[in-house]
């Protein structure tokens, strides 16, 4: 990648990707990359897809629309998002942190992160939240924590190595004071890096990715054992998907695991003893985490996978698996349906005025018709996804069935962020930047405003030290 700054690299990125899948552009087909659990109410479920947040708030039996501008970013971007014990959801946006309380009809600001283009979000079974960021003005990534529910929040330590485009964060679950960010160090080619701190911020040192020497091998962290602050899984975007661990906190890895396509789904397990992984090409599978012996479970395109209790909960391709999102009461091997597009019945209902209820409104017709909603489906097997309905789905089995290609890394979670990617997500690595509206004209100007940002940055910057 030519020497940019890295806001310009992120904002660029996310442009380029969302015109390349934009719906309006090539008829991207809608997509599913996170879900996530409110830990004080089971039947409230969110699921992140590329034309905004799809709420149910009674346990899959009907779904609502939260479009993306109305909780404050463009569909040009797709926002990484968690949830915290006390049900607060928060995401990144390209000019700080959201916060959404009690109904979701408005969504507010974190005063602390104005200014910084924040990229991923994560949360702790504890309250502890952490996000990472760059200054929309120029300057080095920082990282940052809130543990007061979202209220305030601080830096953690210094700043982040220089050059450096982040692309996803997480903590200890048992250490709060271990912290691990990945992203690409911008060189010439690009390569991947695990920053970390072991105390809290007070010293950070990054270490570079084996097989991240180019950008389509995006380092995102996967997850950090429970039991073992020292224990890093990250996974490489691109395919083959491949899954590296860490024993020695990101200092050096291991190949674990290689699955055919792109491997967009990970989950580890509450007691770390193994993981739920899955690629757009392989199925989803269990793997032992002390052998890596992988066991073949639903041949589903996995583009997330989240864990809520006895329930493995699993995003789709809706075209090849017939859901959106599926849920399965055995392990994974069989799935039930739980959101598919059909069933979204319209937006969200909020008070007249509220940020959801007149900025997305006016949009809902075009995003109905892209979608075919409307609300009339059929109805998830007996509770849906909020209880234990029965897994009879055709979307079964325990083989590695084949799928064509799906879009995720965005990390699905329950309460927090994980299998992360974004995504690109990954977050980001999502994929789910695609825009609703078919009557929106091509970001060509915005891209053009990229280039142009990156250019005056360029001028004016030195060549680092390394």
């Amino acid at each position: 990648m030519p020497r940019a700054s890295t806001v310009a690299a992120l904002a660029l990125g996310a442009v380029v990707a969302s015109f390349a899948q934009s719906s309006s552009a090539n008829g991207a087909f809608p997509n599913a990359g996170q879900v996530l659990v409110d830990p004080t109410d089971p039947l409230r479920v969110w699921v992140n897809t590329s034309y905004g947040f799809v709420l149910s708030s009674d346990g899959g039996a009907t779904f609502h629309l939260l479009c993306n501008e109305g909780i404050g970013y463009s569909s040009l971007f797709h926002a990484h998002a968690a949830v915290t014990p006390t049900g607060a959801m928060f995401l990144g946006v390209p000019d700080g942190l959201v916060v959404g309380r009690g109904d979701m009809c408005g969504f507010t600001h974190a005063p602390d992160l104005d200014g910084y283009f924040v990229v991923d979000v994560s949360v702790d079974p504890e309250g502890r939240a952490v996000a990472v960021g760059v200054p929309v003005d120029g300057g080095r990534a920082r990282a940052f924590r809130s543990d007061d529910d979202l209220a305030t929040w601080s830096q953690i330590g210094g700043q982040l190595p220089a050059d450096f485009t982040p692309h996803t964060i997480d903590q200890a679950p048992g250490n709060p004071d271990v912290v691990y960010v990945s992203g690409l160090i911008d060189s010439e080619p690009d390569y991947g890096v695990v920053a970390r701190t072991l105390n809290g911020g007070g010293q950070w040192a990054s270490f570079d990715v084996p097989g991240s020497d180019t950008s389509d091998y995006t380092p995102f962290i996967a997850a950090v054992d429970p039991f073992d602050a020292s224990r890093l899984y990250v996974r490489l975007g691109g395919a083959p998907g491949r899954l590296l661990v860490s024993q020695d906190a990101g200092a050096t890895y291991d190949l674990a695991l290689e699955l055919p396509g792109f491997m967009y789904a990970f989950r580890l397990t509450p007691d770390g003893t193994s993981a739920y992984v899955g690629s757009d090409a392989s199925g989803l599978h269990r793997l032992d985490t002390e052998t890596f012996a992988l066991e073949d479970l639903a041949p589903i395109q996995a583009r997330c996978v989240t864990l809520d209790g006895d329930r493995v909960i699993a995003c789709g391709n809706e075209a090849v698996d017939g859901f959106s999102v599926g849920v399965s009461t055995d392990g994974g091997s069989t799935f039930s349906s739980f959101l598919r597009l059909a069933c979204i019945e319209g937006v969200l209902p909020c008070p007249a005025g509220s940020p959801i209820e007149a900025t997305c409104t006016p949009e809902w017709p075009a995003t109905e018709a892209l979608l075919h909603a409307g609300g009339e489906c059929e109805l998830p097997s007996e509770g849906g996804a909020g209880g234990a309905g029965p897994a009879t789905s055709s979307t079964g089995g325990g083989g590695a069935g084949q799928g064509g290609q799906s879009d995720s890394g965005a990390a699905s979670s329950v309460g927090g962020a994980g299998a992360s990617g974004s995504d690109d997500d990954g977050d980001g690595d999502d994929g789910c930047s695609c825009r609703v509206g078919a009557d929106k004209a091509a970001p060509w100007p915005l891209i053009a405003a990229v280039f142009v940002f990156a250019s005056r940055r360029r001028s004016r910057r030195p060549t680092p030290c390394r």
